[in-house]
């Protein structure tokens, strides 16, 4: 399982650009973005079948 806390921090302060996040791992990330501070500070950009790139917003 991906550490999504560390992920969200990491597009937060721009080491990285943007990470994926696909149907069958969603509930894992959701546990991770209901307890990270900064959700303004990312964004969620949907695509086909489920899969959502998370960038800063």
């Amino acid at each position: 399982m991906a550490d999504y806390l560390s992920l969200l921090n990491q597009v937060r302060s721009g080491e990285l650009t943007s990470f994926e996040v696909t149907p069958e791992v969603f509930s894992d990330f959701q546990k991770a973005w209901a307890s990270f501070d900064y959700q303004s500070a990312i964004r969620g950009v949907a695509h086909q079948n489920g899969h959502i790139t998370y960038e800063k917003a």
